[in-house]
């Protein structure tokens, strides 16, 4: 874990737990600008549910930017830099990094989470794009995505059946993928 490329996570046997059991551990991969995941949480958060969103990763610069003005996430890194010089990790941690390297995955600490949502890349599913799936390096995006699931293991999984991605010939596939991790 010596490259800007590498990445460590903490085992999920050795995650940090809430103390308070009220409050819900979440994160978020393809947040984008916008991130209808993060407007549902708002709202949860104004019906007094506790929600401690711990980090969001997006890889494209204008998304970023929009999202960290958009939900005031103040601590960003990447995309060059994910050193952290702080004792502790800040919460609410945009990544502004790509999901298939790993430089940035120390960022999302050592808790245990429980829920991951994510939104994975639209176009590939897309009958507009003739629908390519897996076939484009954004649609393998989500089988990365399920990997990172796996490692994290966050108790629910939150997923966007993205433009009748459930209707994609692929489904079965990815359906079977998730099973396989565990959702």
């Amino acid at each position: 874990v010596t490259t800007k490329n590498s990445g460590m996570l903490a085992s999920p046997a050795n995650r940090i737990h809430s103390m308070d059991h009220d409050v819900c551990t979440c994160g978020e991969l393809f947040a984008g600008g916008f991130s209808g995941w993060t407007q549902a949480l708002r709202r949860l958060e104004a019906m007094n549910f506790k929600i401690d969103h711990r980090f969001a990763l997006e890889c494209d610069a204008e998304c970023v930017m929009f999202f960290s003005k958009s939900h005031d996430f103040k601590h960003v890194f990447g995309p060059e830099d994910f050193s952290c010089l702080h004792d502790d990790l800040p919460t609410h941690v945009l990544l502004h990094a790509d999901v298939k390297i790993g430089g940035w995955m120390h960022l999302i600490g050592c808790h245990a989470y429980d829920f991951l949502m994510m939104s994975p890349p639209c176009p590939p599913w897309s009958m507009a794009t003739s629908a390519q799936g897996l076939m484009k390096e954004d649609g393998r995006l989500t089988l990365v995505s399920f990997g990172l699931c796996n490692l994290i293991r966050p108790k629910v999984l939150l997923f966007e059946n993205v433009a009748a991605m459930k209707s994609h010939d692929q489904w079965s596939f990815l359906r079977d993928m998730l099973h396989w991790c565990g959702y």
